[in-house]
């Protein structure tokens, strides 16, 4: 498989980790890439609210963002989500020491499992740090040795999700599938994918069959409201919003989008509880803060909707965030 081809910016979904051995994703905050969606969200957005890792920790979904409106109808604008500023660690050698063959000359140790893994672990420390394409050339070289491992081709498809390269990333999460086929995070990630490059009846059809698996996964619900959100279908896309957000009470991209819903359908007082929750798990949300002013004015609550207008301009450069799932 080639390591790289085109890189071009599309929007990204909200992923989930696919975990081994433990549970997760955008999604997710909060993107569960880290999937997987009403009135027709712009083609560079990508929430993947809650996207699926193996062992890794996701993305949701995840997973596009989108600006309420005042008015029902409005197509949210998009942003891209910024990626984490961390400094990447430095990345060791897998193939680090040598041996000496039959005839006395040095040569290259041969790769053990144990080697899989460190690269396996670096490249999940640099994707944290936000050096994907650093972290994706590490998961090629775990498959380069290890075709089936499954986490690799995992964590890959999420790097380059959030790379913008959804195609490649679709083609990593099938792989990954057909060693498991029954994984609901990889199902979900699936889902959050083709949602995103507007496959909707795939994605529906592919993110309801994870939610057979893990009823109780807030990834996949959310990934799930993402698919209505991006169609316009935002009555349909706010119950599993809501799902997603009792389940998980911690997920500010799942409050964000059942804000932004019960706002395009009239539900102001559902929308004002939502987006103030979100604040308060995402106080760099500005669209959170906006679409709060546009509600308060729209109630005749001048102070509170200036308050809000101010907040949402002093959130510092490096907290803003546009309200995309995690």
């Amino acid at each position: 498989m080639g390591r790289r081809s085109g890189r071009r910016r599309k929007r990204q979904s909200k992923a989930v980790p696919v975990q081994d051995g433990s549970p997760r994703e955008e999604a997710s905050t909060g993107e569960p890439q880290e999937a997987s969606l009403f009135d027709p969200v712009p083609e560079d957005e990508t929430p993947s609210a809650g996207k699926l890792e193996p062992e890794v920790a996701p993305e949701a979904a995840s997973e596009p963002t989108a600006e309420a409106e005042p008015q029902a109808g409005t197509e949210p604008e998009a942003e891209v989500a910024p990626a984490d500023a961390r400094e990447a660690p430095t990345v060791a050698g897998a193939d680090a020491g040598s041996k000496v063959d039959p005839d006395g000359e040095p040569g290259p140790s041969e790769a053990t499992p144990g080697d899989f893994e460190i690269q396996f672990q670096e490249g999940k420390r640099l994707a944290e740090a936000g050096h994907l394409e650093e972290a994706a050339d590490r998961y090629l070289a775990v498959l380069d040795g290890d075709p089936g491992h499954l986490r690799a081709l995992n964590n890959l498809g999420l790097a380059l999700d959030r790379l913008g390269r959804s195609e490649e990333a679709l083609e990593k999460y099938r792989a990954a599938l057909a060693l498991e086929p029954e994984n609901p995070q990889l199902l979900s990630n699936i889902g959050a994918v083709l949602g995103a490059l507007g496959r909707y009846s795939e994605a529906e059809a592919e993110l309801r069959h994870a939610l057979r698996l893990a009823p109780d996964s807030p990834d996949v619900h959310q990934n799930l409201g993402l698919v209505m959100y991006r169609k316009g279908l935002y009555s349909a896309a706010i119950e599993p919003f809501r799902t997603a957000s009792e389940l998980d009470p911690s997920s500010a991209s799942a409050f964000f989008y059942l804000g932004d819903c019960a706002n395009r359908i009239g539900k102001t007082d559902e929308a004002v509880a939502a987006l103030e929750r979100t604040i308060e798990l995402e106080p760099g949300n500005v669209r959170a803060y906006r679409t709060l002013g546009m509600l308060f004015d729209r109630m005749r609550q001048p102070d509170r909707a200036a308050e809000m207008y101010r907040r949402s301009r002093e959130v510092p450069a490096d907290l803003s965030h546009p309200g995309r799932p995690d």
